[in-house]
């Protein structure tokens, strides 16, 4: 998957402080004519949200166009600030995927892990482990970023794959399969679970790992586990695009593999594979 700048950038001095005044009313959840409780919503050309001199927060999957000022504003505070509100990292993920408008909560923390990432002690890190982790609680088809993921150091990220990968939904969990995407270094472990749901699923058209354009499948694969990665996908290579473009990588990166060894095999790959 190809890496773009991270285009988020922790706010100015004047900014942080005009945002830390708008903490409490931006994180406090409101109830509507109904009783339910929501987060809290902040009009474009509000004086509040043009002293902050700040873009809408992009329109994706899950936010409504009068939420957009909002989740811009929730980006700009620090996710340890965010999480304190809601008594932890996971209580702040639950709050997001129950509260009406929640979106506005869960894309502001995920633009905030990015815009803090690298930032010592900001949480970000903590925060994007417990948005990956509470994955299965997630109502919208959530558009993670990749920014989110490279907020976790590659081997909390595995394990948390590992976890996802076991009680994913009968092998078609789409957001599973787009966190794998962004996550560029699998494990020999992952590797052979990915492998183990292809070899079960991969048959079905409708499984989601056909959905995407991405290569993660062949870029990402342990290089302990190529010669078995082409072995389940040469059966698909057929009528699965996918299959059939990621087999070429693959026999790029095992022939690769194997001229670096000095044209022997290398974890059971002969560069003729």
């Amino acid at each position: 998957m190809k890496v773009y700048p991270n285009p988020n950038v922790p706010p100015s001095e004047t900014q942080a402080k005009l945002v830390a005044g708008l903490v409490d009313r931006m994180l406090t959840p409101v109830k509507d004519e109904s009783g339910r409780e929501g987060m809290p919503l902040l009009a474009e050309d509000s004086p509040e949200f043009k002293a902050l001199k700040i873009k809408l927060h992009p329109q994706i999957l899950g936010l409504h166009p009068k939420t957009t000022a909002a989740a811009a504003v929730v980006s700009m505070m620090e996710p340890r600030v965010i999480a304190a509100r809601f008594g932890g990292f996971a209580e702040a993920v639950r709050a997001g995927q129950t509260l009406r408008e929640g979106a506005i909560l869960l894309y502001g923390m995920q633009t905030s892990v990015g815009r803090f990432v690298g930032v010592e002690g900001s949480g970000s890190a903590a925060l994007a482990e417990a948005m990956v982790a509470g994955l299965d609680g997630y109502k919208i088809l959530f558009q993670f970023d990749q920014w989110l993921v490279r907020a976790m150091p590659p081997e909390r990220m595995d394990a948390v794959m590992l976890r996802l990968t076991e009680r994913w939904h009968g092998g078609k969990d789409l957001l599973t399969w787009l966190l794998l995407e962004h996550h560029a270094t699998w494990s020999p472990e992952l590797s052979k679970r990915v492998l183990e749901t292809v070899r079960k699923y991969g048959a079905d058209a409708k499984y989601s790992i056909w959905s995407w354009g991405g290569n993660g499948f062949s870029d990402h694969m342990h290089p302990s586990c190529l010669a078995e990665a082409m072995e389940v996908l040469k059966p698909l290579t057929k009528d699965k695009g996918n299959a059939k473009r990621w087999m070429g990588k693959l026999r790029a990166r095992a022939k690769e593999a194997a001229s670096g060894a000095g044209g022997g095999a290398v974890d059971g790959v002969r560069p003729s594979a």
